[in-house]
């Protein structure tokens, strides 16, 4: 099986050529629920991870279920490619990421660093990558969350 080796959340996924039947599945209603009854816990994530171009709801719930901090890092890494902040998917990362509360915020804390640091080519973009992540931040933040953004010198 020819396989690529890809990004996702700072990690290395391995992407085979049974990732586009994977992503026509997944692009089933329902599928989600079947798939990670029927998988291994690695497999199922793979398999997740690699489907982001769903970027549905149903895809959402699932990585929020996974609760995992590399789930975090998808939805994140997503965010960049992501041309206009009207995008409904927009949304429903923001509040994915609302709901893994605290597993996010070190990813999320992670990537506001560079996003304050780093010029990149959209200003407006980056504004709005900045709102996103701070939005989620406060809706679940505690206290040690706002020490750290005290740390990068971000009220």
């Amino acid at each position: 099986m020819k396989k690529a080796a890809r990004r996702e959340g700072g990690h290395s996924v391995i992407i085979g050529t049974d990732d586009e039947p994977a992503r026509a599945l997944l692009s089933t209603p329902g599928a989600y629920r079947a798939l990670a009854e029927a998988c291994q816990g690695q497999e199922y994530e793979r398999l997740l991870f690699a489907a982001d171009m769903t970027q549905d709801k149903e895809w959402f719930d699932a990585l929020v279920e996974l609760g995992t901090s590399r789930a975090a890092g998808v939805i994140i890494g997503f965010w960049t490619f992501v041309m206009g902040d009207d995008d409904p998917a927009i949304v429903l990362g923001v509040e994915a990421l609302k709901g893994l509360g605290a597993t996010a915020h070190d990813r999320l804390l992670g990537a506001l660093d560079p996003a304050y640091t780093r010029t990149w080519v959209y200003d407006k973009q980056v504004q709005q990558f900045r709102r996103n992540i701070l939005a989620v931040l406060s809706a679940t933040g505690d206290r040690s969350t706002i020490e750290r953004l005290n740390e990068l010198g971000i009220s």
